[in-house]
């Protein structure tokens, strides 16, 4: 559930001010006051709340039970996912446990602040008669034990259906009565204090040019995909859309960056880096990748005139590849449940703290760099030219590989290099959109094969006719592919885009 707040400090003695002014807010009901009390679980070094996390058990109220709250990334500042479970035992639930996996690692979750809550609560109501927002009044003291240690209060404006707009009005008459527009600190952290606000594990990429040190470009760039896979493992166990897809395609761009950046890194890290994230993007690729194929499917039968045949290829593909991604499905969830993830986890987070850096990535990021990405484009250049019409599946589908790798080798470049890296990096996307339909159209021709086999015989009567007319379209695009090829290489293998590659 998306929960949406603004928060405000406020002092003895504060008035809540009449926050009914029209618009959409039209009155306000108070309800009675209630005593909470929670305590907030995390790591001993405080990794959740250094991630803006906030997980508790807390009792008293009409949501009384376990809470998980993870930002939303790319939302409103105020803006939350949480996750609530009932009360049960005192042992963190499972499932929240598992979704705070990639934070809290190989560590323990404790309990590290117990907090007594009275709370008023005040239901803001459109002129309708539907609540739309809570503004709730917090008098907080944090306990040590029975004992009291610190005391704060603090507003919070939760929607209920109200859009932000709505908040920030309501908000501004706060602080036109004295209350303080605050961050979107958690009370936790407030009770915590100055080691939950410190930068997670690893931190946010720093800024870099090209002016910058080679291992600080690959610092930023190791720190930059190791948080965008730890911040999607939750998503996937979600099932969030295109979560797999983005978590994947972290582990990839991060183990061709290692390749790419091999003479900057001790050899023996990255060797075993990289084998361990290919067996983590391998099992997050089944699923993906038969997500992309019934997808592609579903697309060129949508073309099939006859509704009744459409109908029924439809139900033929989906079941069997519906089954697939069930079972790839399963796969990932086994492999993000394994002790051999977490272990990586925390290799990945160690290493991205502190790189394993060898003596040439002292140099300048602007004479070092240029060279790595030009052996990578050299790679693909050579591949390319060795195409023909009767190159084999295979040879096209390892041009493709070859092609992302230069691809992911001139955007990490780009992390100094700016504009000309990027824009080649953009360029070669198009060599690789050719070579990936080529194999799509290749998979989708042996699945439809195998479908044909082992489908029975009345059903390859009700849907052959749509087989093969899917058969023949993957034939076309795979032929289209290749011919189109030459003319899209020409476009890329320009010498004013990978200019940069020469300095």
């Amino acid at each position: 559930m998306r929960e949406l707040e603004l928060k405000f400090a406020v002092h003895e003695p504060f008035t809540i001010p009449d926050v009914a002014a029209g618009g959409a807010v039209a009155s306000v009901t108070a309800k009675p006051s209630v005593e909470l009390r929670a305590t907030y679980y995390d790591t001993e070094d405080l990794r959740l709340a250094r991630e803006g996390i906030t997980l508790r058990r807390r009792t008293g109220g009409d949501d009384a039970g376990w809470h998980l709250k993870l930002p939303l990334a790319g939302d409103h500042p105020g803006a939350r996912d949480e996750i609530a479970r009932p009360l049960g035992g005192r042992g963190v639930p499972t499932d929240l446990r598992e979704l705070v996996t990639a934070f809290v690692r190989t560590a323990r979750l404790e309990p590290v602040a117990t907090l007594r809550t009275v709370r008023d609560t005040y239901q803001l109501v459109d002129s309708g008669g539907s609540v739309v927002a809570l503004l709730v009044d917090d008098g907080v003291s944090v306990l040590d034990g029975d004992r009291t240690i610190e005391r704060f209060r603090e507003l919070e404006v939760e929607s209920t259906g109200a859009d932000v707009a709505t908040l920030e009005a309501v908000g501004a008459r706060l602080v036109d009565a004295g209350a303080v527009a605050g961050g979107f600190l958690p009370k936790a952290v407030r009770a915590l204090g100055s080691r939950a606000t410190t930068p997670p594990d690893p931190p946010p990429p720093a800024d870099v040019t090209r002016r910058s040190s080679a291992g600080e470009v690959v610092t930023a760039f190791v720190q930059t995909h190791v948080r965008a896979l730890i911040t999607r493992d939750p998503l996937v166990r979600q099932g969030a859309p295109d979560s797999v897809h983005q978590m994947r395609v972290a582990a990839r761009r991060l183990r061709s960056g290692l390749k790419t950046f091999g003479p900057l890194v001790d050899q023996t890290w990255a060797t075993a880096t990289r084998t361990e994230l290919a067996w983590l993007a391998s099992s997050l690729g089944a699923a993906r990748d038969t997500e992309v194929l019934l997808e592609r499917f579903e697309r060129q039968l949508a073309s099939v005139p006859d509704e009744q045949l459409r109908d029924r290829a439809l139900a033929v593909v989906r079941a069997r590849l519906g089954e697939q991604i069930a079972a790839a499905g399963d796969q990932t969830l086994a492999a993000l449940s394994s002790r051999r993830y977490v272990r990586l986890l925390d290799a990945l987070v160690a290493s991205a703290i502190h790189p394993p850096l060898t003596e040439g990535a002292a140099g300048r990021a602007d004479n070092v760099l240029p060279p790595l990405a030009a052996k990578a484009w050299s790679r693909l250049a050579k591949a390319v030219s060795r195409i023909d019409d009767g190159t084999p599946d295979d040879d096209l589908h390892r041009a493709r590989i070859i092609a992302k790798q230069a691809r992911y080798a001139s955007e990490a470049c780009a992390l100094a290099l700016g504009k000309p890296a990027k824009r080649l990096a953009v360029e070669i996307t198009k060599v690789q959109d050719v070579l990936g339909e080529h194999q799509d159209a290749a998979v989708a021709t042996a699945l439809l094969a195998d479908l044909l086999r082992t489908t029975n015989a009345r059903s390859v009567r009700d849907t052959g006719l749509s087989f093969g007319m899917l058969y023949a379209m993957q034939l076309h695009a795979a032929t289209a592919a290749r011919q189109s090829l030459p003319a899209v290489w020409a476009d890329v293998d320009r010498r004013r885009l990978r200019r940069w590659l020469e300095t």
